[in-house]
């Protein structure tokens, strides 16, 4: 087995009991009070998080207010490096792992379980220390400031992406204000950023608009969408304010072949970090870094700390030859760690649709409507690649002419039957129906 075959799967190995021990101490001195807050102010706030039901990493929260001048929306993170000191074990075993790998079976925390959905985690009933964005617009949604400061989070309420959605769509529940503020400010978020450059990404800009005018019967998931704005306005404005105070972080770089000035020859098709400001591709953002998850991924602790270090008026703890060699680090592990998962997850995948079509075989696939869009996509996957001339028959070809017609097919499901065999895409029915997508 090769070298660095085996860091890898090092990488995909449990703790080891010394790791374990430094995170139970680490625990005893939380649950003891022992643990020493270095802020030299830290402002309590009482606010909402929104995750999967399932969810353990609970790692950031938001909030937002209007007044009479402005809309005001507030981006929290757990404040992870308040208790992982650099160069300690933890810290060192955390950038060897680089990220947390999530599997369809199960999950390889980048800390210990007993730190990441414990300590870290913004649980309910539960005070926490963050690190926090603060972030104003004027009345047409534009940005005039953001601040970042130190707090300690008390969790209000820990929602579900469903419960969410439910309290959207309630007026008499007890945050619908807060919720639809949330939305207003996400969609404007979400429309001046594309609308900069909406000739490159005219399908997004229309399904921004298709958004609001969705099916009543189709539930949108709102929470998501919330989340996932918010978190890239934090990005890109903590990435702003490290180039404006000249602080080493490590940013983002998105799709770097189409850039000439790469800093070092590695082979990636994506992505990967660096430790200058690099123009981010797909959201063509000059300044661009990852700030959300501590938790999960070592870059974000690293700019943590180092935001942490400006904040409290101190000495960065990295320099620029430091950050560049961190980044380095990471570029060369986390392709092939995400190669891997995606690879595991594929064969998941593969052995649960061959499950599947064993089960619905046993009544002649007349129970196949009933399956989730989720499973349907991985099964329309492993149908195309296995099984193509299962879409002749008829209950099937029935069911994907019926979920075409009726927009319950979603757009990854849609892409994959389009780029499948000309078997499938012949089917004249099927066929006629993807062109008019």
């Amino acid at each position: 087995m090769s070298l660095e075959k085996q860091k890898i799967i090092t990488q995909l190995k449990p703790h080891s009991r010394k790791i374990i021990t430094q995170a139970e101490k680490i625990k005893e001195k939380v649950d003891n009070w022992l643990i020493i807050d270095q802020a030299p102010k830290r402002q309590l706030i009482e606010w909402i998080t929104i995750d999967w039901k399932y969810s353990k990493d609970l790692d950031d929260w938001i909030w937002a207010e209007k007044t009479k001048n402005w809309y005001s929306v507030f981006i929290s993170i757990s404040d992870v490096s308040e208790y992982i000191t650099p160069n300690t074990l933890l810290d060192l075993q955390a950038k060897r792992k680089t990220t947390s790998i999530y599997l369809n079976t199960h999950v390889y925390h980048m800390f210990p379980q007993i730190l990441s959905t414990d300590i870290f985690s913004l649980n309910w009933e539960k005070n926490t220390l963050t690190q926090t964005l603060r972030v104003d617009l004027d009345n047409n949604f534009k940005i005039i400031n953001s601040q970042h400061f130190e707090t300690t989070f008390y969790n209000q309420k820990r929602y579900s992406y469903e419960e969410f959605n439910e309290d959207f769509q309630n007026p008499e529940s007890v945050n619908y204000k807060l919720i639809n503020l949330l939305h207003l400010i996400s969609q404007w978020l979400k429309h001046n950023r594309i609308n900069s450059w909406w000739n490159a990404h005219f399908r997004e800009y229309v399904t921004l608009k298709l958004d609001k005018e969705c099916n009543k019967n189709k539930q949108l998931n709102i929470g998501q969408d919330i989340i996932s704005e918010l978190a890239l306005l934090r990005n890109i404005e903590s990435a702003k304010l490290a180039y404006k105070e000249k602080i080493a972080i490590i940013y983002r770089w998105y799709r770097p072949e189409l850039e000439n000035k790469i800093t070092w020859n590695l082979p990636s098709n994506k992505w990967f970090f660096n430790f200058k400001p690099t123009y981010h591709a797909w959201l063509k953002q000059n300044f661009y870094t990852y700030d959300t998850s501590p938790i999960r991924r070592y870059s974000d602790l690293i700019t943590q700390r180092q935001i942490k270090a400006k904040l409290r008026k101190q000495e960065g703890i990295y320099n620029l030859s430091q950050i560049r060699k961190i980044a380095y680090d990471l570029n060369t592990s986390i392709d092939k760690i995400l190669n891997l998962q995606r690879q595991h997850n594929y064969q998941v995948n593969i052995k649960r649709s061959e499950r599947l079509l064993k089960k619905l075989e046993q009544d002649k696939f007349k129970n196949i409507w009933t399956i989730a869009e989720k499973t349907f996509f991985y099964l329309t996957k492993y149908l195309i690649e296995y099984k193509p001339y299962l879409f002749n028959y008829w209950p099937i070809k029935e069911e994907y002419i019926y979920r075409i017609k009726n927009n319950y097919l979603n757009a990854k499901n849609i892409a994959i039957i389009k780029s499948a065999p000309n078997s499938i895409t012949d089917l004249e029915e099927i066929k006629t129906l993807l062109i008019k997508k």
